[in-house]
C-alpha cells in the first residue's frame, strides 16, 4: 500500500492519517485508493468539484497519468467545462438522462452544436474579464426525468425551438471530426448563434 501511495504522489505516512488530518489536496489524491483493487474501470462523479482550483489541475493530470500507467478506463462525470477540457478521449453532453452530443473534447466544447452545451460553455468564467462570454439564460422548466418525454427534452428551454421539436425526438447525427449531436438544428446552428 505504501508503494501505491508513492506512485500517486503521496508520502507513505498518509496511510495512517484519518481523513480530517489530510489537506484537501491529499484528500483528492486519495481518490486514487480505488487503484488498490486494480480495476478495469473507475467511475468518478465530480471528483474535484469541492477542491480548490489550485489542486484541480494537478489532481486531474495525476489521474490521467495513473490511468495510462495502470491501463484502465474511467468514466469522469463533471459539470464544470474547465474540468471536462482535461479529458483526452471522448466527451458526452447529457440533458435529462439523454446523450445529446458526443465526440472529441475540442469540437464538443469549442464549436458546440447543441444549445445546452453552448449554455454550459457560456457559464464558464474567463480569467480575462475583457473576454467574458455573454451568459445564456435558459428559460422554462427542466423536464421530469421520471416521466420521459416523446419530444426533444430540451424543447421547453430551447431558444431555437420550433413545433417539430414538440413531437420528435432528435437523433444523434454526425457533425464531422467525430462530433455527434442530437438537435433538430445541429446542422444550421453556428458558433456565433449559440455562443
Amino acid at each position: 500500500m505504501a508503494s501505491m501511495l508513492t506512485i500517486v504522489g503521496l508520502h507513505a505516512h498518509v496511510m495512517h492519517r484519518f481523513p480530517y488530518a489530510c489537506s484537501s489536496g491529499q484528500l483528492h489524491l486519495v481518490i486514487v485508493r480505488a487503484l488498490f483493487l486494480y480495476p478495469a474501470l473507475i467511475v468518478a462523479d465530480e471528483p474535484v468539484s469541492a477542491s480548490d482550483v489550485f489542486f484541480q489541475a494537478p489532481t486531474l493530470n495525476l489521474r490521467q497519468d495513473r490511468q495510462e500507467h495502470f491501463g484502465l478506463s474511467s468514466l469522469f462525470i463533471a459539470c464544470d467545462l474547465r474540468v471536462v477540457k482535461h479529458c483526452r478521449n471522448a466527451v458526452a453532453a447529457m440533458y435529462v438522462g439523454r446523450i445529446m452530443a458526443m465526440g472529441p473534447p475540442h469540437p464538443i466544447l469549442d464549436t458546440p452544436r447543441y444549445p445546452y452545451t453552448s449554455a454550459l460553455r457560456a457559464a464558464v468564467s474567463h480569467p480575462n474579464p475583457v473576454l467574458e462570454r455573454k451568459r445564456i439564460l435558459l428559460q422554462g422548466a427542466v423536464p421530469n426525468p421520471a416521466n420521459p418525454s416523446i419530444n426533444c427534452t430540451f424543447y421547453p428551454r430551447c431558444p431555437h425551438a420550433e413545433d417539430h421539436g414538440r413531437h420528435e425526438i432528435p437523433v444523434l447525427q454526425a457533425m464531422g471530426y467525430g462530433h455527434w449531436a442530437a438537435c433538430h438544428f445541429a446542422n444550421s446552428l453556428s458558433r456565433s448563434r449559440i455562443g
